[in-house]
């Protein structure tokens, strides 16, 4: 017990000195309430500094939906080898693909197969099949590869195994928030007992990356009343920094109306069950001018921090609300 104890803080020695330096808290005293936070209420490291529980008191920490309240969800609802089809972005494409409103191939294809692939296209996006939060996607713009195609298959075949697709365009609304990449939907959603359970949505929002919406990459993220579509909180970075307007564009993040949100219950309702014995999943969806479509699902880490991160003006996390719908015998 004393050596896991002590791997776990000498692994998170930055992660303690960087809290240490915010909070002007002795290490000693962080290392002591990590320890009691996660007997209490099952939480790591990461949820003592992204949920800044270094700031609260014991009763606001306990409100929170924490590293192993998600973990032991996933283990009760995600078959262990199912839910991998979700971290391979070919097999996730199979499965969704009537869903997924663009074309894709794998990079390893012949040149010849690939040339027909970007016929008539502007742009494409590489991604790896394992790829996870954006890391090691591309986008390329063929108008610099005009004159030497086969230039850009060779830069494309030299990277990781992975798929090429086409550039999802925003709907207009998304975009003007902010036009420097694709900000997403999450919608996480609970398959119990055969009935759809929405225990949240967030809409992570580009921030200057034309790849990564997601706060850990950059992005801000904001709540959405899943009843609604409406953004109802303000965005959050991973400073955790509060935006009442967005700092590229100046354009006011809570109260937008997100389009087409009607449709995206509906593709909501049509997939959440798709893959037997994996029903606890975090899905994002873009929405385009045409309506929404499925970019990816994670059922691994469907994330219990992005939901929660927009309340923390308030101290208070979404435990009881996660559990009530979880355990709400109408469902």
């Amino acid at each position: 017990m004393i050596k896991k104890v002590f791997k776990l803080f000498s692994n998170n020695i930055t992660i303690l000195k960087d809290i240490n330096k915010s909070t002007d808290k002795n290490i000693i005293v962080i290392c002591y309430e990590i320890l009691k936070y996660k007997i209490k209420y099952k939480i790591n490291i990461e949820d003592y500094l992204s949920f800044q529980f270094y700031n609260m008191k014991d009763e606001e920490v306990a409100t929170f939906f924490t590293y192993k309240m998600n973990d032991k969800l996933v283990d009760r609802f995600n078959d262990k080898k199912k839910k991998l089809l979700f971290n391979n972005k070919e097999e996730f494409n199979k499965i969704f693909a009537d869903y997924l409103g663009r074309d894709w191939i794998r990079s390893d294809v012949s040149y010849e197969d690939f040339l027909e692939f970007i016929n008539g296209k502007t742009a494409i996006f590489y991604k790896k099949i394992d790829g996870r939060r954006g890391i090691g996607a591309r986008k390329y713009i063929l108008n610099d590869y005009k004159d030497d195609y086969k230039k850009l298959y060779q830069e494309i075949s030299n990277l990781s195994l992975g798929i090429v697709e086409d550039v999802v365009v925003p709907h207009k609304l998304i975009n003007d928030l902010c036009d420097t990449g694709l900000s997403t939907i999450r919608v996480v959603t609970l398959n119990n007992n055969g009935k759809l359970v929405l225990l949240d949505s967030v809409f992570m929002i580009t921030n200057g990356s034309i790849v990564n919406c997601e706060v850990t990459g950059g992005g801000l993220s904001a709540c959405i009343d899943v009843n609604t579509g409406i953004v109802i909180t303000d965005g959050v970075d991973v400073k955790r920094n509060f935006y009442i307007k967005h700092p590229i564009s100046g354009k006011t993040i809570k109260g937008i109306q997100i389009p087409y949100w009607h449709e995206v219950l509906n593709i909501i309702s049509e997939i959440y069950n798709k893959v037997s014995d994996v029903n606890y999943i975090g899905w994002d969806i873009a929405i385009t001018d045409n309506g929404p479509i499925v970019i990816e699902g994670n059922a691994s880490w469907p994330s219990h921090r992005i939901w929660q991160i927009p309340y923390l003006r308030e101290k208070k996390g979404k435990k009881s609300e996660v559990l009530a719908k979880i355990y709400d015998k109408s469902n």
